[in-house]
């Protein structure tokens, strides 16, 4: 990705109701092929886009910290933890993107890539990082994607041209497990 001697954090944010293999995962294949230094597990305080979790914002947490005790590359944020407002991406990323010489990238699924044009503030989550997309659902990409998204494609993740902007697929099997088949 862009300079061998940038620094790459993936942000990996969701409800994670419960957390599952899938989630798992999709942070080993989106660590090691996208060659990241940190990858920082963000659960939702109150997410904007989907039901409010039935998990406690600690029990999630506890969760996740059980899962990554093995990975010393993940990290857990509690970036969201008091948010008494709506979480967005966008108001995170103005949180935790301060680093200009780091390259961020944003995690989320093929289910939600095909609704980033229904993104709040879309504009501003491009300008601090990219979005790495794993497979999901039988999902084709980027044919799926909205027009005014599929401009964003970049399918090179050896050659980035810059360092926030892109839409990047994530080469891995798909995994189709869903939290609300398992709540």
């Amino acid at each position: 990705m862009a300079s061998v001697s940038s620094r790459r954090v993936g942000i990996y944010g969701g409800a994670f109701d419960p957390l599952h293999e899938g989630h798992l995962a999709v942070a080993k294949a989106v660590t090691k092929y996208l060659q990241l230094n940190q990858l920082l597990w963000i659960p939702t305080g109150k997410p904007s886009h989907k039901h409010i979790p039935n998990s406690s914002f600690d029990e999630r947490c506890d969760a996740i910290k059980k899962a990554i005790t093995d990975h010393s590359s993940w990290q857990l944020s509690r970036v969201e933890e008091s948010n008494e407002k709506t979480s967005y991406t966008s108001d995170t990323l103005q949180t935790l993107c301060t680093d200009t010489e780091t390259i961020y990238v944003t995690i989320i699924g093929a289910d939600q890539a095909i609704a980033l044009h229904t993104w709040h503030d879309l504009d501003s989550i491009l300008s601090l990082s990219h979005i790495a997309i794993a497979p999901r659902d039988n999902i084709s990409l980027p044919d799926a994607l909205p027009p005014e998204i599929k401009t964003y494609w970049h399918s090179d993740i050896a050659n980035l041209p810059k360092k926030t902007g892109l839409l990047l697929p994530i080469a891995m099997n798909t995994v189709d497990i869903h939290s609300s088949n398992l709540r």
